[in-house]
């Protein structure tokens, strides 16, 4: 099976929660697959396709200045990358990286929050 095929989403296929579109100061915009942050920041979805391009995007966004950015930043972030990219079952298991599509998650996500508006 190849690894575009078997993408799984916490809450996908179950009665789990609803999934979101905000955390925190962060919007999932689906017209474009990106996280918005209030502030105008942006992060492209798409260019996610590593372990180390999510973690560096949560670390630079840990220095950034609570007053413009608020002070859970990174934790919201955190929590979008979590719900978004389900990332334990998809991208890091065991603490192994596995070859993963971010184009392929969001688009996966915003299906998901279509089906459940």
């Amino acid at each position: 099976m190849s690894s575009t095929t078997k993408f799984r989403h916490r809450g996908l296929n179950t009665s789990g929660p609803a999934p979101k579109s905000r955390w925190g100061g962060w919007l999932f915009v689906s017209s474009n697959l990106t996280l918005l942050h209030d502030n105008g920041y942006e992060i492209d979805l798409e260019k996610i396709n590593s372990c180390a391009k999510m973690l560096d995007w949560i670390f630079q966004l840990n220095h950034k200045n609570d007053r413009v950015y608020g002070v859970d930043v990174a934790k919201n972030l955190v929590e979008a990358f979590d719900d978004i990219f389900s990332p334990q079952s998809n991208c890091c298991s065991w603490g192994n990286a596995k070859l993963f599509n971010g184009t392929k998650l969001a688009k996966a996500y915003a299906l998901e929050l279509k089906k459940n508006k």
